[in-house]
């Protein structure tokens, strides 16, 4: 530090590069949580989204074909 500063200035400057430091590292921190799993979480919606809508599909199919047997039936 310089000559010019007290010791007690030495020290609170001293503790608020610390806190700078320990700031910084919180803010990657963050940074990586938030952007990581949501990324993973986006894929895997995606992917069940697709599966919702094959499964959607074949139920209405099978309840299109039900209805076609029943008509078929009444004839």
């Amino acid at each position: 530090m310089s000559e010019s500063l007290s010791p007690t200035e030495e020290a609170i400057l001293s503790e608020y590069e610390r806190l700078d430091l320990n700031l910084r590292s919180l803010a990657d921190e963050i940074r990586v949580l938030t952007e990581g799993p949501s990324q993973v979480l986006s894929e895997q919606l995606s992917e069940l989204q697709s599966k919702v809508y094959v499964i959607r599909t074949l139920i209405k199919s099978s309840v299109y074909n039900y209805a076609k047997m029943k008509g078929q039936e009444m004839e």
